[in-house]
């Protein structure tokens, strides 16, 4: 399904891998890829130390729960005042990006900035492309069973818009399954609707998977529609956020109005957010969910 240069995504997972020290869960690799396995292996083992060193009740195949003083020394707030939601439990689910594919983990950026004691379950996953309708089942089976007190989701829904030869009534189908799975969650979910990725290198993605922009907009109308009935969804519009992304104006990162030319939040295969990317759609989150949950940040 993914038209991708192995031996590119061989450096990229090598140099994640480096990057980042370990994660906290093991990833299926692609089938018949012996690099990438071998890849895989190397972070997995890096994974088992890390775990090794983590506290007594980490979350089964999620992330050690931390406080702030446990994570980056240093890390300044992604905003002055974050929203009003339950942060005891947090869950992430999702694809690339929030498994941190040549970046950091969304997690881990969230460790950074969530200052009051909390544990997080890491169940996103790189290999989400591979099989999006199981491996999102099982993402949110694993969430359910950390009963999480908020749930993001930025691009869960990514893999169930984009693929090669589907029709509207496919993608719409296949969204639908998507949303399905996340009625299976009853805490405050944060979910993206899904951007428009024209202009990735076409070795990260085949451009025969990017919906039309009629499409599109479409499977964006059809998400928007499903989360205002839900009083526990919070729709994040990362279509709008990404496409400044794809400009040349400068982007605000920081509450002191600091701004950043688009490419600097951006990995060279266009379709990847770097750190500092990630950092700026989750300032992007806590702003959008700040003005439709007013009040203190919790404790």
């Amino acid at each position: 399904m993914k038209n991708v240069s192995v031996g590119i995504l061989i450096a990229f997972l090598a140099a994640t891998t480096a990057c980042r020290g370990g994660g906290t869960e093991s990833r299926t690799p692609p089938a018949g890829t012996a690099g990438v396995e071998a890849a895989v292996a190397a972070e997995t083992s890096a994974e088992a130390e890390a775990s090794a060193e983590a506290p007594a009740g980490a979350p089964a195949g999620g992330s050690t729960g931390t406080a702030a003083a446990e994570t980056a020394a240093g890390a300044p707030p992604l905003v002055t005042t974050l929203p009003a939601l339950p942060f005891d439990r947090i869950a992430v689910i999702g694809a690339s990006v929030s498994a941190g594919f040549g970046s950091i983990r969304v997690a881990k950026a969230l460790d950074e900035t969530i200052r009051t004691p909390h544990e997080t379950g890491d169940f996103a996953q790189v290999f989400f492309f591979q099989d999006p309708f199981g491996e999102g089942q099982r993402q949110v089976a694993r969430a359910v069973e950390f009963r999480p007190t908020v749930v993001y989701a930025l691009d869960f829904l990514f893999w169930y818009a984009y693929g090669s030869g589907w029709t509207l009534a496919e993608r719409e189908h296949n969204v639908d399954l998507g949303l399905r799975q996340l009625e299976r969650l009853d805490a405050p979910i944060l979910v993206g609707d899904v951007p428009d990725m024209t202009g990735a290198a076409d070795w990260m993605l085949d451009p025969a998977q990017i919906p039309p922009l009629p499409e599109l907009a479409a499977l964006n109308a059809r998400i928007r529609a499903w989360a205002e009935g839900r009083p526990n969804v919070l729709l994040l519009p990362l279509s709008e956020w990404t496409a400044p992304l794809h400009a040349t104006a400068p982007v605000v990162v920081d509450d002191d109005g600091r701004t950043v030319a688009p490419r600097e939040l951006m990995a060279p295969d266009g379709l990847h957010p770097n750190a500092a990317g990630v950092r700026y759609l989750l300032r992007q989150t806590h702003l959008h969910a700040r003005v439709r949950l007013p009040g203190p940040p919790p404790r």
